[in-house]
């Protein structure tokens, strides 16, 4: 019997060597999974208590109080996280719990939560009641988690930050402590588990490399009260970082990182409201920059701190108002400029100078309006300018049109309806039509010439020039016409990934004619940078599918090489 075997397979075997040739081949023409990856699907800020998150009792997010209901919560989470939306961008907020907030106050702050889901994703992440300190009743912390992971273990909105800034641990017993969690909730996927660093989630190797966390995402905190008042460069903030992400930052997230975005005062200097989008003069300058640069060449999510908290001179917004009443403005504008640079966003170039005035003639010349801003942030052109006087004309034509507002961009924040020009970040939906000067802009401001006060960004004779009419025909054939019409509204301002405005255009007539000033630098947008991007994933689909093609046809091969082997082995056997 094992003579016929070793006859049968004698013929194979002289295969084999080719065979695995073969296998080696295929083999290489399969895709591989690449090793590298990134967070940068979070593009979050923190909701925070005023009083910090470090709390014995319940923790109340900035606009909820212990009177609050689940519906006056989600009525409030509802008006934050749209502003959050739309001025910041933001897709993701960090939240705050702890054993009190969750025994105690759950059924409030869950009407919160359910609405911040509805429009993205939500961190939920224990805070202790200090720095420093370890739960001081080991039941109800995990009773607290039970019950969080009960209602939001089944939301892949979710995620779960076990523990915030776990300084009063040492390596090995956080170690065993993420280890406890992870064995109690089995039915939580790893990819939405967040586990902090040790220390005040300063090393993220220390977790990284424990092999009984893969699968898990790690958190970084980076501030520059980690480092030194001395660092002015964004070389010594950027080294400082690397140096807690070591080689993790595909798996790691930023889950705090925040500079002064309002005047204040450290350490006995005060500070004027600071910008973020010029060279360093001082250390938060340097931080906020190398900081984010940093975060976009990782292409790693991160939750700016915080992204509200009332009276902390950190926060990106500020809050007037309650309930459905509430409004939030941006703190500092070049400080939201950095985040979203960090998020991912490019910058964008000016819009160019409206034109003059008309010269004189039959209703005026026309004065042309302002370029086109580049995509992303930049002022629209100003309007044209006014018409010169008619002389022997008859009716006088009208004014120049304002400048068109900004139009929306793919995943930025939307243009605004045509303004007085400022440079002030608001959003409206998109510019509107040239001649009427905005259509459905959401916000446009206060127009200084030929505009009106707009609450939405532009109507059809709204913030973007009022179209006035050139004059009035003489019933006699009079000799002169009235002026020609009024200027254009200013242009409006595009804000990151809109266009900046349109040309506005003067009285029609005899003058002379004046060009306006050349528009701002067209520089690549997100999307532009993702299809750029995306040319080597299309090259790499385009060989995956010629290397599928070479598998199909040395496997053909390698059938018939078998085939007739067997068939030569069971001639042998029957003597033929």
């Amino acid at each position: 019997m094992t003579r016929r075997l070793s006859r049968a397979t004698r013929g194979i075997g002289a295969s084999v060597p080719f065979l695995r040739l073969l296998l080696l081949s295929i083999s290489a023409s399969l895709p591989i999974a690449s090793a590298a990856a990134a967070t940068n699907q979070f593009r979050g800020v923190n909701w925070a208590d005023s009083r910090d998150n470090f709390q014995s009792g319940v923790i109340y997010v900035s606009g909820l109080s212990a009177s609050d209901t689940y519906s006056s919560a989600a009525t409030v989470a509802g008006r934050i996280m749209d502003q959050f939306v739309a001025k910041l961008d933001a897709n993701s907020v960090r939240l705050p719990i702890n054993e009190a907030t969750v025994s105690q106050y759950w059924s409030t702050y869950t009407g919160a939560i359910d609405t911040l889901l509805a429009q993205g994703s939500v961190i939920l992440c224990y805070w202790s009641n200090a720095h420093g300190s370890k739960p001081a009743d080991m039941t109800a912390f995990w009773n607290m988690w039970t019950t969080v992971v009960n209602k939001y273990g089944g939301n892949s909105n979710v995620y779960f930050e076990l523990y915030n800034e776990p300084n009063a641990y040492s390596k090995a017993d956080l170690g065993n402590l993420y280890n406890s969690w992870l064995t109690q909730f089995t039915s939580v996927p790893r990819g939405r588990v967040i586990l902090d660093g040790t220390s005040m989630a300063q090393n993220v190797p220390d977790i990284g490399s424990d092999g009984r966390f893969d699968g898990c995402l790690l958190a970084v905190h980076e501030y520059s009260m980690f480092g030194d008042s001395s660092w002015t460069t964004e070389s010594q903030w950027i080294n400082h970082f690397k140096g807690y992400v070591g080689s993790y930052s595909d798996r790691t997230v930023c889950t705090e990182w925040g500079g002064p975005m309002s005047p204040g005062s450290k350490n006995g200097v005060n500070y004027d409201s600071m910008d973020y989008n010029s060279s360093p003069t001082n250390y938060f300058e340097a931080y906020i920059r190398g900081i984010s640069s940093q975060l976009r060449t990782w292409n790693m999510g991160s939750f700016y701190w915080a992204g509200l908290k009332d009276g902390d001179w950190y926060s990106m917004t500020t809050k007037s108002g309650s309930g459905s009443g509430i409004t939030l403005s941006v703190a500092n504008p070049s400080g939201l400029d950095r985040l979203q640079y960090a998020w991912g966003y490019l910058p964008g170039g000016d819009g160019g100078v409206g034109g003059s005035t008309g010269g004189a003639g039959t209703g005026g010349s026309t004065g042309s309006g302002g370029a086109d801003a580049g995509s992303g942030t930049g002022r629209g052109g100003a309007g044209g300018g006014t018409g010169g006087a008619g002389t022997t004309s008859p009716a006088g034509t009208t004014g120049g049109n304002g400048g068109r507002g900004g139009a929306s961009g793919t995943g930025g924040a939307s243009g605004r309806g045509g303004g007085a020009g400022a440079t002030t970040r608001a959003g409206g939906a998109g510019g509107g039509a040239v001649v009427t000067g905005g259509a459905i802009g959401a916000g446009g401001d206060a127009v200084a010439t030929g505009g009106m006060a707009s609450g939405s960004g532009g109507t059809a004779v709204g913030s973007g020039g009022v179209v006035a009419t050139g004059g009035v025909t003489p019933t006699t054939g009079g000799t002169t016409s009235v002026v020609g019409g009024t200027s254009g509204g200013a242009g409006g301002t595009s804000t990151e990934k809109g266009n900046g405005g349109n040309s506005g255009s003067g009285g029609v007539g005899g003058g002379a004619t004046t060009s306006g000033g050349s528009g701002g630098e067209i520089r690549p947008s997100t999307t532009d940078q993702a299809r750029e991007s995306g040319c080597s994933c299309a090259i790499a689909r385009s060989s995956h599918g010629a290397g599928a093609g070479l598998a199909l046809l040395l496997g053909i091969v390698a059938l018939s090489t078998v085939r007739r082997a067997l068939r030569a082995a069971r001639r042998r056997r029957s003597g033929r």
